[in-house]
């Protein structure tokens, strides 16, 4: 698959991290982040503000770390169709039961749901949901067997992170809390 990519900004002590496109269909979050980004960058450059907040303390204190597209070969999937190579083009065309509508493919390329790939109670997504690769909802075989939930858990992982921020774009909720380890300042 394609690599996944991280930017990082600012030379704080706090570090905060940003994603988008764990779900190939929600595509449109990572121009969301890129344009902050850029906006983020351009007032350094000019040292001006966003939305009256001066962005140079903001440098100073936080580091950002940016996965701007966490589903590289999902998001391929739903913009561009049936990929050339295979066997991903065989094997998409079957778990999407022949369609070449991928408009709500939610999954990786291999038809992992990215978000049900964690070890955070894996075992209740698995009961719950399909039992084998689909456009959406499979939790995989196992917990973090596909490459872009390693890449992510162990990004984490290593950068203990104060605050981890997913981008999404289904419903009108704030996801919020698991099973009460939020941070304590949050």
């Amino acid at each position: 698959g394609k690599p996944i990519e991280e930017i990082k900004v600012g030379i704080g002590p706090k570090r905060v991290h940003l994603n988008g496109s764990f779900h190939a269909h929600e595509w449109i979050t990572t121009p969301v982040l890129v344009d902050f980004l850029n906006e983020y960058l351009l007032a350094m450059t000019n040292q001006q503000t966003i939305r009256e907040i001066p962005v140079l303390p903001f440098y100073n204190e936080v580091e950002l770390s940016i996965v701007a597209m966490v589903n590289p070969d999902g998001v391929d999937l739903v913009i561009d169709g049936l990929p050339d190579e295979e066997p991903y083009r065989s094997d998409v065309l079957e778990i999407n039961n022949g369609s070449t509508d991928f408009s709500g493919w939610r999954a990786n390329i291999q038809g992992v749901d990215l978000n049900n790939q964690y070890p955070a109670n894996w075992e209740e997504e698995a009961a719950t949901k399909p039992a084998q690769p689909a456009p959406r909802d499979f939790p995989g075989y196992a917990p973090l067997t596909e490459p872009e939930s390693i890449a992510i858990a162990e990004l984490t992982i290593e950068s203990d992170f104060s605050r981890v921020l997913d981008f999404y774009t289904q419903g009108e909720v704030i996801f919020w809390g698991f099973q009460g380890f939020e941070p304590p300042e949050s």
